[in-house]
C-alpha cells in the first residue's frame, strides 16, 4: 500500500531522537538535572525540553525566556546535559520504535536502499543510543550534530547527506518526528513520513504544524514492512481479485456439495 513512498528512491534518511527511538523523557531529565545543578527548579517539565531543537538553541531559549541566572556558558551547559543524558542511556533499556527493524531489513536487504542516520544530537550523546540499539552497522552514513555547522531546522545536514550519498532530493525518503526536523527536510526539498503519536504530548504541537512534502503521519513503523510493493490502488485491485476468486471457489464448492447430496439421495 505504500509503494509510492519508495518509488524511485535510492536512500532512506532517519532522524534518531523521537523518530527511531523515544528519548524524550531522558533528554527532559538530563535538562532538569542540569538546571538543578545551577540552582533552578521552577521550570516545569513541559517547558524545559523542546524535541528536535539543538541543545545550544534550547539553552539560549531557557536562559532568555525564563531569565535563568548562571555563570555557566552555553557550551558548558550543553556539555553537562549531553554527559548526563549519556549516563541515563547507559542505565536504561533502549528499544527502537515498533516496526523499525523489519522496515530497515526490507529497505536495505531486499530493496537495496542506502540507510542514513542524521541527528542534531552530538556524537557523545547519540552514539550510546545507537550502540544500545546495536544499530551501528545498519547505517551507510551517520551524521551527528557536531559534524555540521548549522543544525536543523537548517537543511545543511540533509544537503550534506545527499552530496555524500550521491543522490538527488527526489531519490531520498526522510523519517522525522519534530517540526524542526520536518522544516529541515522541507527546505532540502525532500519527501517524508512523519512519526508522530498523538497519544503522547509533543509539547503542544500537532500534525498541522508539519509542512512540506509529507506522505503521511504515523505513530510508528509497523504499517510499513511488507507493504512497500503495492500502491493503494494495486492493493485494492489485488484484494478485489482475491475476494472474487474466493467467492467463485465457494460457489463451485457449494455446487459440488449439492451434486453429492443428489447422488446420495438417488442411491
Amino acid at each position: 500500500m505504500y509503494k509510492q513512498f519508495i518509488k524511485g528512491k535510492k536512500a532512506v534518511l532517519f532522524d534518531l531522537d523521537g523518530t527511531i527511538v523515544d528519548t524524550h523523557l531522558l533528554w527532559s531529565l538530563a535538562v532538569q538535572k542540569t538546571l538543578e545543578d545551577i540552582g533552578v527548579d521552577w521550570i516545569t517539565s513541559d517547558k524545559r525540553y523542546i524535541p528536535g531543537v539543538s541543545l545550544e538553541s534550547l539553552w539560549k531559549y531557557l536562559i532568555e525566556k525564563h531569565a535563568v541566572k548562571t555563570d555557566k556558558t552555553i557550551e558548558e551547559l550543553v556539555k553537562k546535559t549531553e554527559d548526563t543524558f549519556a549516563k541515563y542511556v547507559s542505565t536504561e533499556n533502549i528499544e527502537a520504535r515498533p516496526g523499525f527493524w523489519p522496515l530497515v531489513y526490507e529497505l536495505k536487504m531486499e530493496k537495496g536502499l542506502k540507510i542514513a542516520l542524521l541527528t542534531n544530537s552530538a556524537k557523545k550523546a547519540a552514539m550510546p543510543v545507537i550502540e544500545k540499539l546495536n544499530a551501528t552497522s545498519v547505517f551507510d552514513l551517520i551524521t551527528y550534530g557536531d559534524d555540521i555547522k548549522n543544525p536543523k531546522p537548517d537543511p545543511e545536514i540533509y544537503l550534506d547527506a545527499l552530496q555524500k550519498l550521491g543522490i538527488k532530493p527526489n531519490e531520498a525518503l526522510v523519517f522525522e518526528d519534530s517540526p524542526t526536523g520536518v522544516e529541515a527536510a522541507r527546505k532540502a526539498d525532500l519527501e517524508m513520513v512523519v512519526i508522530w503519536n498523538d497519544a503522547i504530548n509533543k509539547e503542544g504541537y500537532i500534525p498541522v504544524d508539519f509542512k512540506g512534502k509529507i506522505f503521511t503521519v504515523m505513530p510508528d513503523f509497523t504499517a510499513l514492512p511488507g507493504n512497500l510493493d503495492l500502491t493503494y490502488r494495486e492493493w485494492y485491485d489485488f484484494r478485489t481479485k482475491q475476494m472474487k476468486e474466493k467467492e467463485k471457489e465457494m460457489k463451485e464448492k457449494k455446487a459440488s456439495d449439492i451434486g453429492k447430496d443428489i447422488l446420495k439421495t438417488n442411491q
